[in-house]
């Protein structure tokens, strides 16, 4: 067991001593570990979960989000589960491409084509990095847990952007508040997965 997995799995144990909240629709976060640059842990975990998490069928079962890019840079190791990601490009011309509707997080709003990139595979042990303006999208294995350290940059971007595919409604993002039950049921899954995957 490395360093950073027995960190990991220290939180996760006593999870109701940390604070947690709902980064996104999915994403459980704790902004908890400390050090010259903002780290947080991430738990990937939908709810409800609908089966028991430990169980094969369920927890390789992959949600998805939507394509967006940052406020900040950052470095993601993958602690346990699987993350695909891919990357997106504008369009060199304008019949190339798919077209997408971009939201930005101050209401302003137009089009864009854009190009998706080959799909990159990230298994426990693996890293990657991206830029707070690199356009990209994820997918997840329930349970899934990573250590993102954050690396801001100056000037940092003027705003967040989210992608749709054009005529198709954006998906409710649930931020915010969890209970401790929701805390305890995420974190559980997520501590199963890392020992099960280390036997």
């Amino acid at each position: 067991m490395t360093e950073l997995q027995a960190l990991v799995k220290f939180i996760l144990r006593s999870a109701e001593n940390y604070a947690w909240d709902n980064a996104a629709s999915g994403i459980l976060n704790s902004m908890e570990l400390e050090g010259p640059n903002e780290a947080a842990i991430n738990v990937f975990y939908r709810f409800p979960a609908g089966s028991n998490p430990t169980t094969e069928a369920s927890r390789k079962r992959i949600f998805y989000f939507e394509i967006h890019t940052h406020e900040v840079g950052f470095r993601s190791t993958i602690v346990a589960g699987q993350i695909r990601q891919q990357r997106y490009v504008p369009a060199p011309t304008p019949e190339s491409g798919d077209l997408y509707v971009w939201q930005r997080s101050d209401g302003k709003s137009g089009r864009i084509r854009l190009i998706p990139g080959p799909m990159e595979v990230y298994n426990p042990g693996d890293s990657y990095e991206i830029t707070a303006q690199e356009i990209h999208r994820i997918e997840a294995e329930q349970g899934t847990v990573t250590v993102v350290t954050r690396r801001r940059t100056t000037p940092e971007p003027a705003g967040v952007y989210s992608f749709f595919p054009d005529g198709v409604p954006r998906q409710d993002q649930t931020h915010g508040f969890l209970s401790r039950a929701a805390i305890r049921e995420a974190t559980s899954a997520a501590f199963e997965r890392m020992e099960e995957e280390a036997r």
